[in-house]
């Protein structure tokens, strides 16, 4: 296909249409559940049902922050560029962890970023969704085109790909953590340090596809016991050293601040470990709602892990020796040691499920948007669309989690390459969460201002801190954000080529559905059984319309029409599901016992997979579709898509390159469409 400057997209029936200034993403393919589910307007209600989904986010969504206590104070202290362990030191350093708490988690999660969630879903692009919901309304009402800034979509773009570099990083680094702690118990049983993380991180793995709900009813009684168990012993010990309670004074973290100077920046960067996870809140608020992760958070998670961090303040205040430099399991007894490390070995691979289903859902709500190749979706709960799991992100991160285990064999190193991921995603997150305030909630400057100073020079003085661990590995999740960033950003650029090709190949055939019309009676084929359902890349409603490039190739062709033609368009949505009653909308251009021409615009959400099949025959039921008799068979017509030029300069033949191979290895569009070839349907494909 040739078409101008930008040559070499082919055009298919079901290519998505450029996006609003051609900077956002593409509106073609939603993925994710069924087109008769029911909608996703929150979770069940009910004292029974608010239990499980809080127990259930217990064990999927604070695994990650509620096991943080294993490795952040030892880290500052005992790390590569640990500090010396003294009194003003402590209680500086559980006043600097305390209130990054308050600040992170509690205020900028869970009282605002919580608030921004999109029909119940969360996550990053969530913060996308609503901003083009609202320049999509906008737009029908009659008002001025709103666009999505380059700047913004790439910044989105940076902080999701970020995320997949935390995902593999947090399951590596808390299975680390928690196995060391079997040299405390036994110290010739190092070597076997590796191993066991290995075995445990494929047994992680190798679970998910039995989904979230089951996971969280296994994981979540047992993180009830680990964050008693971890405020207990906090307890313990601040009831020996009950001056720790000063810590809470942020006076003592502002003091050890100024006394570390520059040093300051690499005590942040060991600090930040404490709100690792906090993504997760966020990214996993379509499985269980935030009314469940809030109380969680604030009735149990927070305060336990506050108690434990005093605890191990008040251990140091005591002066006693810090066995193995681990300050956790220093604060056990002996006799409890044992059975510790059994219970943090089990809670890690808990916390490592956070940012794993967590990164199901960003893939899912990528793909939708046209920002990600089709991938194979399995729903794990047919009562809640946003639990899934996918099998490629899921080998993705498990092979990427054991390459970093037998690289850096221990959590202090790998320690070094944490936090950046996260402290990234953080800082876009705050971007993102500016300009829904803004633009689509309309909150004031004067309110609005001082929030995002708040917030954005703590993300900033964390992000900036952890830069400094780019030589120490912190390239590493990095590397890795980039991969997945190239990814999503060649397949925006792909899809929008493509897009771009669709109009140009439209405008050379110009064959309007009024042309259609007007030439039907001398091409009506009387012996043609089938009825012909033609996928459009956007809705056909007026005459005027321009017919799909793969309807005018098979009338070239064949310069013969069915006597039943279905024009079928997915209408992508902001919101998650879309309720049966808006689903489908209709319109009829011609309808009399010879012949019928119709156009279908079916809408369907982020989380829901088409099925054209059960459509038509759905709709022929309800008598919306009124096709005479009862055809032989539906053929669906759909155009394949390929370029076939190699670009013009080397970054167009690279990226062309990369499309190319991610469009031959995604989901066929047959089996994202719901279609499959038998006694009663055929698929045809044509280049276009």
């Amino acid at each position: 296909m040739e078409s101008g400057h930008h040559d070499g997209a082919g055009v298919n029936g079901h290519a998505s249409h450029p996006q609003e200034d051609g900077h956002g993403p593409s509106e073609a393919e939603p993925n994710g559940g069924s087109p008769d589910r029911t909608p996703h307007v929150g979770h069940p209600v009910g004292r029974m049902a608010s239990a499980g989904l809080l127990i259930g986010a217990l064990g999927v969504v604070f695994g990650d922050i509620g096991t943080s206590p294993l490795y952040a104070m030892s880290e500052v202290f005992f790390g590569h560029r640990g500090i010396e362990a003294n009194e003003a030191h402590a209680l500086g350093t559980a006043s600097l962890i305390f209130w990054a708490l308050v600040l992170v988690v509690m205020l900028k999660y869970v009282v605002l970023i919580l608030r921004a969630d999109n029909d119940g879903e969360g996550g990053i692009f969530a913060l996308l969704g609503l901003m083009l919901r609202r320049n999509r309304a906008l737009s029908a009402a009659g008002g001025p085109v709103k666009t999505v800034p380059r700047w913004l979509m790439t910044s989105v773009l940076i902080g999701a790909a970020l995320l997949y570099g935390d995902g593999m990083i947090t399951p590596a680094i808390s299975v680390l953590s928690a196995v060391e702690g079997i040299k405390v118990v036994s110290p010739h049983l190092d070597s076997l340090v590796v191993p066991l993380t290995v075995a445990i991180l494929a047994f992680l793995f190798m679970i998910q596809k039995r989904g979230t709900h089951r996971i969280g009813w296994l994981f979540g009684p047992v993180m009830m016991v680990w964050f008693a168990c971890i405020g207990t012993l906090g307890v313990w010990h601040i009831l020996r050293e009950p001056t720790v309670i000063r810590a809470l004074n942020p006076w003592y973290a502002f003091v050890l601040m100024q006394d570390q100077g520059f040093h300051s920046l690499h005590l942040l960067g060991s600090v930040v470990l404490c709100v690792t996870g906090v993504e997760a809140m966020y990214a996993d608020m379509g499985h269980f709602g935030r009314p469940a992760i809030t109380r969680a958070w604030v009735y149990l998670v927070f305060p336990c892990l506050i108690l434990n961090y005093l605890g191990q303040a008040a251990f140091l205040l005591g002066g006693q020796p810090v066995p193995n430099q681990h300050l956790f399991y220093a604060l056990a007894p002996s006799w409890g040691m044992g059975p510790l490390v059994g219970l943090a070995t089990v809670a890690t691979v808990i916390a490592s499920q956070a940012l794993i289903s967590g990164a199901f859902s960003l893939t899912q709500q990528a793909t939708s948007m046209g920002l990600f190749p089709r991938l194979k979706v399995v729903h794990t709960n047919p009562d809640v669309p946003g639990q899934i799991y996918l099998p490629f992100i899921n080998f993705v991160l498990f092979a990427g989690c054991v390459s970093l285990v037998l690289m850096f064999k221990n959590s202090s190193a790998l320690a070094a390459a944490y936090g950046l991921a996260v402290t990234g995603t953080m800082v876009v997150t705050t971007i993102a969460f500016a300009k829904v305030a803004l633009r689509v909630w309309k909150w004031r400057l004067r309110y609005l201002v001082p929030i995002l100073v708040l917030i954005g020079s703590v993300d900033l003085a964390f992000f900036g801190a952890n830069l400094l661990k780019l030589p120490d590995g912190g390239y590493i999740p990095l590397a890795i954000g980039f991969v997945f960033f190239a990814v999503m950003d060649t397949w925006r650029w792909g899809r929008q080529w493509i897009g771009l090709a669709y109009q140009r190949r439209s405008n050379a055939y110009h064959l309007t559905v009024a042309d259609l019309l007007a030439n039907r009676a001398q091409s009506l084929d009387p012996q043609h059984s089938m009825s012909l359902v033609v996928m459009a890349s956007r809705p056909i409603c007026r005459p005027e319309d321009l017919v799909p490039p793969v309807l005018g190739v098979h009338f070239r062709n064949w310069n013969r029409l069915p006597k039943h033609l279905v024009f079928f368009s997915v209408v992508p949505v902001g919101s998650p599901t879309v309720i049966d009653a808006e689903r489908f909308r209709v319109t009829t251009f011609c309808e009399d016992e010879s012949s019928t021409v119709v156009s279908i615009q079916a809408q369907y959400g982020y989380m829901e997979q088409p099925n054209i099949r059960k459509a038509l025959v759905r709709l022929k039921k309800e008598h919306r579709l009124r096709i005479p008799q009862q055809p032989v068979k539906w053929l669906i017509l759909i155009g394949a898509e390929r370029f076939v030029t190699k670009g013009h300069t080397a970054t167009e033949r690279l990226r062309i390159s990369l499309f190319s191979r991610m469009n031959r290895l995604a989901k066929p569009v047959t089996d994202y469409f719901g279609l499959q070839s038998d006694a009663g349907l055929t698929i045809e494909t044509i280049n276009v």
